[in-house]
């Protein structure tokens, strides 16, 4: 029985107990097999819900990263560099987490979309000089930002998961840090990777570099100048990944042309900003022109024209 029969004969043979127990045994596999065949159709039922249930929350995910996005279209309208920043910073972050194999991916590039807005509450003289000539308030107002910034995400209940992110971005990986002076691993992955991506962007923001997909490939200079820091300020291993993303895009070859706001097509799609003198947004990067914007450029040219030169995609598939 324990090797797996079913039943047993007695001897002397009896025919009719015999064939009674072949029965018996023979229903009983009929028996198992349906069980066995409604098991699977069960399990198939059930993987076939997780598969479901798993592209709905991929898609729910990519709506809501979409949704979380969105303010910062709206910003960049009236503060052009502080979308402009946000949105550099966001991408870098992603490609480092990917980078560093790190599940966290999504809560790094919704962080850094997210990461500088404590400093909007700042008076507006402060976003027109320079730290060093600030009062010594303003440099206390300005170690705030990471807290005001925490403290606004915790209001929103899809993002208050970010918040402790925001706060600690400006840790040093030696603890020399602020707000709470923590250090190593005990600062977010996430913080300290958007610590990397804000300081790079900053770098190549001064050389008037404002398209880091395009702009990273001449990065060099602005990694020389982190990686000095490393093991102080930032993490070794995000300077590591910060470099290996460097190399990358030095061999990605360049995928835009400068050309001649007369030169506009419909069709071309813009690879960088098109900023007007007093500093507005007249169309952002990735837009597809048609004619009504084209038109918007050139009525540009009589009030408030683009200062900047224009690049377009000259091939998105590539």
């Amino acid at each position: 029985m324990r090797s797996g029969a079913f039943g047993y004969v007695l001897k002397p043979v009896d025919l009719d107990h015999l064939e009674k127990e072949i029965n018996t045994a023979l229903n009983h596999v009929r028996e198992e097999k349906e069980k066995r065949k409604k098991l699977e159709a069960e399990q198939k039922q059930i993987i076939a819900q997780k598969q479901r249930l798993e592209k709905l929350n991929k898609t729910l995910n990519w709506d809501l990263y979409q949704a979380l996005k969105f303010p910062f279209r709206i910003i960049k309208g009236f503060y052009p560099e502080f979308g402009c920043h946000s949105h550099n910073v966001a991408w870098l972050s992603k490609e480092i987490a990917r980078y560093i194999n790190t599940p966290l991916v999504w809560q790094s590039s919704i962080g850094s979309y997210y990461h500088d807005v404590g400093k909007l509450s700042f008076p507006e003289d402060m976003w027109d000089s320079f730290s060093d000539e600030w009062p010594d308030e303003k440099k206390q107002l300005y170690k705030q930002f990471p807290l005001l910034g925490q403290e606004l995400l915790l209001s929103h209940p899809e993002l208050s998961h970010l918040g402790n992110i925001v706060r600690h971005q400006c840790e040093n990986f030696d603890g020399s840090g602020f707000p709470d002076g923590i250090s190593g691993e005990d600062i977010p992955v996430e913080s300290r990777i958007i610590a990397v991506s804000n300081a790079f962007d900053e770098i190549l923001k001064m050389g008037n570099r404002r398209n880091i997909h395009q702009d990273i490939c001449e990065g060099s200079k602005a990694f020389d100048i982190l990686q000095k820091d490393a093991g102080k300020k930032y993490d070794p291993k995000v300077i590591q990944a910060l470099s290996a993303i460097i190399e990358k895009y030095k061999f990605t070859p360049t995928r835009e042309n400068r050309i001649s706001l007369n030169d506009l097509t419909i069709g071309m799609v813009l690879s960088r900003d098109l900023i007007t003198n007093s500093g507005k947004l007249a169309l952002p990067r990735n837009v597809s022109l048609t004619s009504t914007l084209i038109n918007k450029v050139h009525l540009l040219k009589k009030v408030d024209p683009i200062i900047n030169d224009c690049f377009v995609h000259f091939n998105l598939n590539d």
